[in-house]
Parts: structure tokens; sequence; C-alpha cells
């Protein structure tokens, strides 16, 4: 990312099922590392899958929330959702009111909406429509698992960007890394408060991070003296340490957060949503 080359306020995000937080403050930086689990890329969820041929891979839900458009990664017939498409329909279904802020599903909001087993779910794809027979849904412990994920994240930014006197709107670049980060949408992303509420123009998604790093690492010396000098400045936070994280992470279960201000940008582009479409 070369985070290190920038002027202004700036962070990293790696995201994966160990979640690498950096914020830059001055000449110094912030790091930590949080449990986000195995959700966001596709794991743990019911019909989830791996980013590869058939996965769902991008949603859009009509208003009233009866009809689902979707797009797979080969074109071909669904087999079950990744990581990319799980963000773009819990979006879409707060965007459409199937969820409420607290991420309950709410019966009755949409004729994709049943419940199995007691538990309430949502049809992406019907039976007829996948390559398997079997529907791909949504189910609400699949939208637990992301609330906890995608708090994680947010909440282990937000602490960060506290601790360097940094308000996350303040931020000129957001660098997004990881197989996840590669295809993760940062609208939708901003609209489960996965990311944060900042112009698009400023993140910058970089792929797999470590894996270039490496690679540049043991082909020049030049950059293996500029990352021992980076090391030096690095400070290492330990999240359970810091008294206000509880909260935070709490604050961050929401969606997209507690605190409606720090997403008053997505707020409003759902207002639109739900009047022009």
């Amino acid at each position: 990312s070369e985070i290190y080359r920038e002027n202004g306020p700036a962070a990293l995000v790696d995201l994966g099922t160990n979640g690498e937080i950096v914020v830059k403050a001055g000449e110094k930086f912030l790091a930590a590392s949080c449990a986000a689990g195995p959700a966001l890329e596709g794991y743990s969820i019911r019909c989830g899958m791996r980013a590869v041929e058939g996965a769902i891979e991008s949603i859009t839900i009509s208003e009233g929330g009866d009809q689902v458009y979707y797009r797979t990664i080969g074109g071909v017939k669904p087999a079950g959702i990744c990581g990319s498409g799980i963000v773009e329909a819990i979006a879409w279904m707060k965007i459409r009111d199937i969820i409420d802020r607290s991420g309950r599903i709410v019966e009755g909001s949409s004729s994709r909406v049943f419940r199995e087993n007691g538990e309430l779910q949502f049809i992406i794809a019907e039976e007829n429509e996948t390559a398997n027979g079997k529907r791909v849904v949504i189910a609400q412990t699949d939208i637990r698992k992301i609330q906890l994920a995608k708090a994680a994240i947010f909440s282990s930014l937000k602490t960060l960007s506290k601790l360097a006197n940094i308000e996350l709107s303040d931020l000129r670049r957001l660098f997004i890394a990881g197989a996840f980060g590669t295809y993760v949408d940062p609208f939708y992303a901003a609209i489960i408060g996965l990311l944060p509420d900042i112009s698009r123009e400023r993140f910058i998604q970089i792929g797999n991070g470590s894996g270039a790093g490496a690679s540049m690492l043991l082909l020049s010396k030049k950059k293996w003296s500029e990352a021992e000098e980076i090391v030096r400045k690095v400070k290492v936070i330990e999240l359970n340490l810091v008294p206000f994280f509880k909260d935070e992470f709490i604050n961050a279960t929401y969606f997209p957060h507690k605190d409606g201000n720090l997403f008053r940008n997505s707020l409003e582009k759902i207002k639109h949503f739900k009047t022009k479409f």
C-alpha cells in the first residue's frame, strides 16, 4: 500500500478471518488485530461458499422485496453465495426494510421471508434456479455472524482512530487488502457498517497485500531496509486492554451503527433508493 508515504490521515484494513488494522497518525502507526471470523469469506454461512464459479457475487432487491436480481461468478446457475454477495444481500435487506437496525429479519416484510425450524430466512434463489436444486437463502443466524464480523472490523478501526485523535471522516486514503477486500463494494460495505462512510475515491483496493509485500521484501534489499524502519514506528494496540473498545464493538453491531451520524451519507442514499426505485 505504501501507506507510510501518505501525507495526511490514512488507514489500512486487511479483511479476512483475522482482520488487521493500521492507522497512520503523523509519522507513527497504530496497529491491531481482531477476530472477524470466516463469515465475510463465505464460510460458516448456511449457503456460503468461496468466490468460485457458481457463487452469487452481486445482488439487488426490488422495492417491496419480492424480486431478487443476482450475478454469479462465471454467469452460471448459482450454487451458493460468497462474501461480496452476502454483504450486498444484507445491505439491500436493510435498504428494503427486510431487516431492522438491530439485524432482526422482519416477518411479513417480503414474500421471500419464511420461517423454517423456527428461524426466519430470506430467499435469494429458488430451487429451480440453482445448480444443485437447493434454495439459496440468508438466514437469521447468517446475519448475526456477519454482524459480529463487521463489528469487529469497524470497532477496531474506530478505536485506533480515536486513540490517534483522527476522525474517520478525515481519512484521505483507506487501503483495503485481502481476498475478500478485493471484491467487496465499499458502498455496500458502508451500508452495513463494515467500512466507514467516506467517498468512494478514497478507497484503494490492493488485493493480496501480504503476498505482494512478502515478494517485494524477498526481491529488494532496499524494500527490506524500508520495512525495518517502518516497523520501529509501529505501536501495537491490545484492543481488549482499551477501556472503551467493548462499547465501540457493541455500538458497531447495529446496521449500520448505533450512532447514525457516522453513516449519514449512506443513510441518505438509502432514502434515495426507497424513493427512486
